[in-house]
């Protein structure tokens, strides 16, 4: 699937600054949203908009006049749900939550996920579908603690509701905490990775997972805080 192959490859270097559509915003304002998917999804795969993704994950929804597109709406809602945007997020696992009443619906989202899951494991990318609580879990934390997220869509009051409404073992909110912080730890390091050289990396990394002995939590914390000042200061030149 060339949607699949061209995003997944982009994924591996993620964008530290939010990017936006201007085109695709005024093609939609003047002549619907069918005829701007060309330059949303352009926008989606060429420059990691996040929120592109997400106009797109509504539209093959069936929104906006657009024929439903089951596989595209799921694609874009987990590409958008993985710059850490948590309105997709949260749509993602409202979608996932649904597809899974039904014996039909699981079928399709299984098949989705493993076509998915191949395409990323081919190119080398650790992205994968996530448990629809962990999503929750990454929307419903504070924005304030997402700094490092490629995106600037980090607040989703409704997740929160849906968190405190959802019905889940002891053993299963274990597994989908341990998930969520794996993947933020993975947010954290794409960022390093992005605004530091090699050598630089190499010493944050080692100080966060040192070989020998736990990480001094204070030392952490500092290493944490001057990446916080880097991305801020990357971010503020555009």
């Amino acid at each position: 699937m060339k949607h699949l192959t061209l995003f997944f490859s982009l994924l591996l270097v993620p964008s530290l600054v939010a990017a936006a559509c201007p085109q695709g915003d005024r093609l939609a304002r003047e002549k619907g949203m069918a005829a701007a998917l060309q330059a949303y999804e352009q926008c989606a795969l060429m420059y990691n908009d996040d929120s592109s993704m997400m106009k797109l994950a509504e539209a093959y929804g069936g929104a906006q006049g657009v024929p439903k597109n089951e596989e595209k709406m799921l694609l874009f809602y987990q590409l958008s749900a993985e710059t850490g945007n948590a309105v997709s997020q949260t749509a993602l696992a409202k979608i996932m939550l649904k597809m899974d009443e039904t014996a039909d619906g699981r079928s399709r989202l299984q098949a989705y996920m493993k076509k998915a899951e191949q395409q990323m494991a081919s190119l080398g990318s650790q992205g994968k579908m996530l448990h629809p609580y962990t999503y929750l879990l990454l929307a419903s934390e504070r924005a304030d603690q997402k700094w490092y997220y490629p995106t600037d869509i980090t607040s989703s009051p409704e997740a929160e509701r849906l968190l405190n409404n959802y019905a889940i073992s002891p053993e299963k909110r274990a597994e989908a905490l341990k998930e969520a912080t794996a993947w933020k730890n993975r947010k954290m390091l794409e960022a390093a990775k992005k605004v530091y050289n090699a050598t630089m990396y190499q010493d944050f990394y080692n100080t966060i997972y040192p070989k020998e002995k736990g990480a001094n939590e204070e030392t952490r914390r500092l290493v944490i805080e001057r990446l916080r000042q880097k991305v801020t200061e990357v971010r503020a030149k555009g």
